[in-house]
């Protein structure tokens, strides 16, 4: 099956928490909230997906290219990604305006999930890591959610690992290139079964739900 029959879906979802995109694989089970309409992703530089349904990443130089975003201040980006190497830059997505503007959420040195942002010259910079530390060759369900610009949360497989707040804004609200699996500086090396981007922070109980949902999925 060619890469045009493959779709990453866009808007609309309940109007408590709109879908904002998604991408489901070829053998993935439904997210609590679906999107509707339908438009295509833009592989760049090799990214393709296998015969599970999965995309592949070279960490190399390859992405899926979503076009220019307007960043929101509160969302929830969810994937499941089986990093092939552990402590590189494995970058799962990208809001990156410039050297002064960007959001990215990535598995990194160190054996750490991180969220690093920058909004402005003299704005907010800084990142929240996570205490947890990933297996090469596992899946697993990551979940970044950020509420009303200064609350993070991360879990993985269902489960809670971090939450912080600050007093600052993490990120802007301007048109930016949103990039998944990587972006033009880094890209992850492996695969991602899913992801979905929501207009809201989902709760825990959500969280949760999705990943027993899907996990099957995965082998887990």
């Amino acid at each position: 099956m060619s890469l045009n029959n493959y779709y990453y879906k866009l808007q609309k979802s309940i109007p408590e928490c709109p879908c904002i995109n998604e991408y489901k694989g070829f053998n993935a089970s439904p997210y609590l909230n679906d999107c509707d309409g339908v438009t295509t992703i833009t592989p760049t530089n090799g990214a393709f997906v296998n015969g599970s349904g999965f995309y592949e990443f070279d960490g190399v130089n390859d992405y899926l290219d979503d076009g220019t975003k307007t960043e929101a201040t509160t969302f929830t980006f969810s994937s499941w990604v089986n990093f092939n190497t552990i402590s590189i830059d494995n970058r799962m997505m990208s809001y990156r305006f410039d050297g002064n503007n960007y959001l990215i959420i990535r598995h990194t040195v160190g054996n750490v999930f991180e969220i690093r942002y920058r909004s402005g010259i003299v704005a907010s910079t800084g990142s929240f890591i996570s205490d947890f530390s990933a297996v090469a060759g596992t899946w697993y369900n990551f979940v970044v959610g950020i509420d009303g610009n200064n609350t993070v949360k991360m879990w993985v497989n269902g489960s809670p690992i971090t939450f912080q707040t600050i007093s600052t804004g993490i990120r802007s609200t301007a048109l930016a290139p949103h990039k998944i699996g990587g972006d033009d500086s880094a890209t992850m090396d492996g695969q991602m079964g899913q992801f979905k981007t929501s207009g809201c922070m989902l709760s825990d109980a959500e969280v949760l739900l999705n990943f027993n949902n899907q996990k099957s999925v995965y082998g887990l």
